[in-house]
């Protein structure tokens, strides 16, 4: 299967994000988004993850498969989305709206339908300003979890969805 060939109809629109977040590490956001963005990917979207976790579990799949495709395994399990890898640029994003504007408009502009991000835990919801159209918030399914979850929701800055 390649890699879709569909573009945003209107590039000068602004690009929808998704932000995967929580506070909490071990809740699966990585999972999630990994499987949000590959099952858009596969119905024909053109999608960008940004791996803004620092533990870089999805760049390190992507970089696995490069290994085993370099040492000869002809089975390419590469990915049907675009994959940006935490940086010096991406990590930015934690810090400044300025950062994010510069990022994700070019996004658009390459035909992007949708960004979906992967924060990693400990970043404060404060962090996910308004740059979101939705922030899905991943848990466990116990108590606790879910109520460490309801106050990061309650965190999150006024008007995020």
């Amino acid at each position: 299967m390649s890699k879709a060939k569909r573009k945003n109809p209107n590039p000068k629109t602004k690009t929808p994000t998704v932000a995967v977040w929580s506070y909490k590490g071990g809740v699966g956001k990585t999972t999630l988004a990994f499987h949000l963005t590959d099952a858009l990917a596969t119905r024909g979207y053109n999608v960008a993850l940004l791996d803004l976790d620092p533990q870089g579990s999805t760049t390190a799949l992507s970089e696995a498969n490069d290994a085993a495709l370099a040492s000869g395994d002809t089975t390419d399990k590469g990915f049907l989305f675009d994959l940006y890898a935490d940086s010096a640029e991406l990590g930015a994003l934690h810090a400044t709206p300025e950062a994010w504007a510069r990022l994700v408009p070019p996004l658009g502009e390459a035909g992007h339908d949708l960004v979906v991000s992967e924060y990693g835990p400990g970043i404060p919801g404060a962090v996910l300003g308004n740059r979101h159209d939705v922030v899905l918030v991943p848990f466990q399914p116990c108590r606790t979890d879910y109520e460490a979850a309801l106050r990061g929701v309650q965190s999150l800055p006024e008007g995020v969805k």
